[in-house]
Formats: structure tokens, C-alpha cells, sequence
């Protein structure tokens, strides 16, 4: 899948800084993209490794409306995950299961699609927008 030509990947934002590689792979017929080439292989793996190289830095910044915004390091942020995932592996979800879900953007959305790859399992998010027909379909 490798189209080759390695790129630079610079930037700047948040206050971090980054200079990654990239390489250019060709996806979906003969569309081309910059991809980073030791990308983790799943999500879990994507916050096992944020959580191994910073656990005190941010993770997410909660802007829910309320006077001050909620801030969660990657510790935390496990934290939750590792509670959702033994909560829906209590229920019974595990490898290839699907779990469907009906949240807006939000701490809630993002610690469950966590939970749910740490399981190995597949998530369905639902349109928060759609209405009775379109879910119950």
C-alpha cells in the first residue's frame, strides 16, 4: 500500500510541537495520503502509548458550557476508560461485539470509544440528530 516518498511532518499547535515523518500511502483507489509510518495499529494501542510517554499531560479539555473547563491528563483519562471497559465486560461485550451508542461530543463519547477498542470490540456510534425512524432502522 506503500506509495512512497517520505514527507516532513512539522507543525506546531496547543503548545506542542511536532516533527514526525510521513510517507505517503495510496488508500481508497488512487487517492494518496501522508500517513505517519509507525502509526499504533488500533485506538487502544494509540492511548497505551500517550499514556506510556506523557500519563501528566493533557489528554482532553472538556468545554461543556460550565465557567471552567474540565481537564483530563492521559492517567486520567485511562482511568475512565479502564472502568467503562470492565463495566461493558461484566455485561458480556467482548471481541467483535458491537456497541452501539447515542452521545453527543463529550468526556462520555470519547472514554467509551476507548473502552470499547480495549475490548476489541466495534463501535457503532448513532447520529444524535437522528429521530425515531432513522434509529429504529
Amino acid at each position: 500500500m506503500e506509495e512512497g516518498g517520505a514527507t516532513g511532518g512539522r507543525g506546531e499547535a496547543g503548545g506542542y510541537a511536532w516533527d514526525f515523518p510521513l510517507r505517503r500511502e495510496r488508500h481508497y483507489g488512487e487517492r494518496v495520503v501522508a500517513c505517519f509510518p509507525d502509526r499504533p495499529p488500533h485506538l487502544h494501542a494509540m492511548l497505551a502509548a500517550a499514556l506510556a510517554a506523557r500519563p501528566d499531560a493533557e489528554a482532553l479539555i472538556l468545554d461543556d458550557g460550565a465557567p471552567a473547563r474540565r481537564r483530563l491528563t492521559w492517567a486520567e483519562l485511562d482511568r475512565e476508560v479502564r472502568g467503562l471497559a470492565a463495566g461493558l465486560a461484566a455485561a458480556g461485550v467482548g471481541q467483535g461485539d458491537r456497541v452501539a451508542i447515542l452521545l453527543g461530543n463529550g468526556l462520555e463519547f470519547v472514554a467509551l470509544a476507548y473502552a470499547v477498542a480495549r475490548l476489541g470490540a466495534v463501535l457503532v456510534p448513532l447520529s444524535t440528530r437522528d429521530q425515531t425512524p432513522g434509529l429504529r432502522h
